[in-house]
């Protein structure tokens, strides 16, 4: 949902402002998600624990990667943009399910 607003960015320092904005929406939820992951598994296990976490989120960002590049490279940056906000519902709709 951060995302969606991209498209309507222009110019470099509007892209820098509204990615840093991102950044520091999504930054707590990282270190919310992996603290939780730290507290809640054995410290034996925390590689395997802190990968399997790693790797569920890369596997929620490849739709979006996978839909908005095509559009990027066939229409405009600001289309692909609003694509890669809404490509990563599959792997919110994934997550919540496990």
């Amino acid at each position: 949902m951060l995302t969606l607003p991209l498209p309507a960015v222009s110019g470099l320092w509007g892209a820098a402002f509204a990615v840093a904005g991102i950044g520091l929406a999504v930054a707590p939820h990282l270190i919310a998600l992996f603290g939780l992951v730290e507290g809640a598994g054995p410290a034996e296990r925390m590689g395997e624990a802190m990968t399997v976490v790693g790797s569920g989120l890369i596997l929620g960002q490849a739709p979006a990667a996978a839909a908005a590049g095509p559009v990027a490279s066939g229409g405009s940056a600001e289309a692909g943009a609003g694509w890669a906000g809404a490509g990563r519902a599959p792997g919110r709709l994934l997550g919540r399910r496990t």
